[in-house]
């Protein structure tokens, strides 16, 4: 099996396309809410695979002659007003509460979104910036970041948090909703569908399969709370090595704090090997312990950790994978939609290089 092989966040260059899909009136029919004769300069499209939203950098000039430099958000993701609201207004009051979050822009009327031909549309003020470049600065900065960030979201408001737990609970496309228990003879099932190469990798991966799914039932030991669930190497910017910003709030929902930190220590942690093609590297598993301890501790400092989140972090990420396989493997092999089937291999590989950032005792 190849291991930290590139993906799609490996690249820490923000690209934009200048190729678009709406006419420029659309734009600013939207934009006319929002300022009293904006004038368009130039609009961008922001390259990459993007599933929950589309977004463009656009400046514009207004009759007062002030330029403004915006991040233009067309939100897919969400299907009702109760889950923008919620998401905008966690952004806005962890901005208040000093968490490095994009400015949301409201309209003339004070709205943080509107709704035109059906669609939710947001504006944040633009933040240059790139993505994660792995040095250790930065993967320090990004841990204390997060810490922050969890911090705010615990004065959130009561009626908030409850809001966004709910929403969440009720998204039955999220893989989290639609796998909510496993074992092995779930994986087995699959052994004689899936490609030769794929059933070594799980037949491999039993052992983790088998000592996650005995230890799940304790993670409500674990302190939770509102996360924010999709932190990968595109949804943070960087000046140098400070962070600048943490993006995409689309995927909160309430769980474990130690899996938002784990899987952030494991999703930008990898990427280390990935620049530097350290895989064949005999200390590789002493270096991932190293990033491992680094990431903790830098985010313990802002926010301390409890022991027990500290003991169940490891399965903790070995279920958010485990949970995304089967997920996917059913969508393929019993659905029969293969939009995700490439991540058959990534979660397999996933599930692998995680046992490099902490040891997983599979004979108990």
């Amino acid at each position: 099996m190849d291991l930290f092989k590139p993906d799609n966040f490996s690249s820490s260059e923000v690209v934009f396309k200048k190729n678009l899909n709406h006419s420029l009136d659309f734009f600013l029919k939207v934009f006319n809410y929002y300022f009293k004769s904006p004038v368009l300069i130039s609009i961008e499209e922001l390259g990459g695979r993007a599933i929950n939203s589309q977004n463009f950098r656009i400046k514009l000039e207004t009759d007062d002659g002030i330029l403004h430099d915006v991040l233009f958000r067309r939100c897919i993701f969400f299907s009702d007003q109760i889950q923008i609201i919620s998401c905008l207004k966690v952004i806005a009051a962890s901005r208040i509460y000093g968490a490095a979050v994009p400015e949301v822009l409201k309209t003339i009327e004070g709205l943080q979104f509107i709704t035109h031909a059906g669609e939710f549309f947001v504006l944040f003020n633009f933040i240059s910036g790139n993505y994660f470049v792995p040095h250790i600065l930065a993967y320090s900065s990004l841990a204390q970041s997060l810490a922050r960030l969890h911090r705010s979201f615990v004065i959130l408001d009561e009626d908030l948090v409850n809001a966004i737990r709910t929403e969440s609970q009720k998204n039955i496309k999220a893989y989290y909703n639609k796998v909510t228990e496993y074992s092995r003879a779930d994986f087995e099932f699959f052994l004689n569908m899936v490609d030769p190469e794929i059933r070594v990798e799980l037949t491999n991966l039993m052992p983790l399969i088998d000592t996650t799914a005995r230890t799940v039932g304790k993670l409500n030991e674990c302190y939770s709370q509102i996360i924010h669930s999709d932190m990968h190497p595109h949804n943070v910017l960087f000046e140098g090595d400070a962070l600048e910003a943490i993006l995409d709030f689309d995927a909160l929902r309430y769980a474990e704090r130690a899996r938002d930190v784990g899987m952030a220590l494991y999703r930008f942690g990898r990427q280390f090997f990935v620049a530097t093609h350290a895989i064949d590297s005999c200390d590789l598993h002493d270096q991932a312990h190293e990033y491992t301890k680094r990431f903790i501790q830098e985010y313990a400092a802002v926010n301390p950790l409890t022991q027990i989140e500290l003991e169940y972090m490891p399965f903790i990420v070995a279920d958010e994978f485990i949970k995304k396989l089967l997920f996917v493997l059913r969508s393929v092999y019993i659905e029969k939609n293969t939009v995700w089937a490439a991540d058959i291999s990534k979660f397999c590989s996933a599930l692998s290089e995680i046992t490099f950032f902490w040891d997983y005792d599979t004979q108990n």
